[in-house]
């Protein structure tokens, strides 16, 4: 990473895929688990920025935050659900408090309108252009500003070529991701983040929702493994009336 301006001043931009962390978050929320609200995302993101960050760095500056996502208009969406009304009013009643906590938060929206994947005829929606649209803000954004890194929330595969530009030119990228849980958990929509992003991220953030809404490293989530890992030989042990030597941690006993 470049080295820090004189003032001590991270400065970043924050690039989200809306649809990636809507999902995130409506996962989180079938948890009955806080879920915050997207001003306090964008604040979670910058002070877990600023931890990651050398030491001279007294804060980081998001000079934007940006959103993407595709958009149902009133008419698509009364067409979509024209025979479900219960999940027509869900689905307007949701969108209206996104927009809401976008204009609160300021971020910059930028929404295209949802296109049927077969033809006209079709009721199956998708974005589409999104990412591409994503990759071309960001790059306008790295040649105007020229900040010292960038923020990725995304898990798709064709985001690399971002990180792949960005790396060539220096500027740090931290991708901020989610995986869920192995046997899909409690999870409405699976996601998995394609491992090419991981490998070209300068560094990454995991998503956790086990203990509420929390970002951690890949060293965190080793660390929580390894505890989880202890606690569950303990358990075995205990139950088997076994009681370790004086010195020697549960997970070596077997």
């Amino acid at each position: 990473m470049r080295p820090l301006n004189d003032s001590g001043v991270l400065r970043t931009g924050i690039f989200i895929d809306g649809r990636f962390l809507e999902v995130v978050r409506d996962n989180c929320r079938r948890d009955r688990k806080q879920c915050p609200t997207l001003s306090e995302f964008v604040q979670l993101v910058s002070a877990t920025v600023l931890r990651w960050c050398p030491d001279n760095s007294v804060r980081v500056d998001a000079i934007e935050v940006h959103w993407f996502a595709g958009e149902f208009k009133e008419a698509q969406a009364r067409k979509r659900w024209r025979d479900d009304p219960r999940e027509l009013e869900r689905h307007l009643s949701k969108e209206c408090k996104l927009q809401q906590e976008l204009s609160e938060a300021g971020i910059i929206q930028h929404r295209r309108d949802m296109q049927p994947r077969n033809g006209p005829q079709e009721d199956n929606w998708s974005e589409k252009g999104i990412d591409t649209w994503l990759l071309a803000e960001a790059l306008d954004f790295a040649e105007t500003f020229k900040p010292d890194a960038m923020v990725l929330v995304a898990c798709d595969g064709d985001h690399i070529t971002l990180l792949e530009w960005m790396r060539k030119r220096q500027i740090a990228t931290i991708l901020v991701y989610y995986d869920s849980p192995e046997d899909g958990g409690r999870d409405t929509l699976r996601t998995q983040t394609h491992w090419w992003l991981k490998k070209f991220a300068t560094q990454s953030f995991m998503i956790d929702l086990r203990d509420g809404f929390a970002l951690r490293s890949q060293d965190d989530m080793d660390q929580a493994k390894c505890a989880s890992v202890e606690r569950a030989f303990r358990f075995r042990h205990e139950q088997a009336g076994i009681r370790p030597c004086p010195g020697v941690p549960f997970k070596s006993l077997n």
